[in-house]
């Protein structure tokens, strides 16, 4: 179970990452 634990970590910090950057990028446009 401890595989499931670890993706869901991994995906959840992408989606974060993402997310923020995607913020940056919104605030670096205006």
């Amino acid at each position: 179970m401890s595989w499931l634990t670890s993706s869901l970590r991994a995906l959840s910090g992408e989606m974060r990452a993402r997310w923020h950057g995607y913020f940056v990028g919104y605030g670096q446009q205006d």
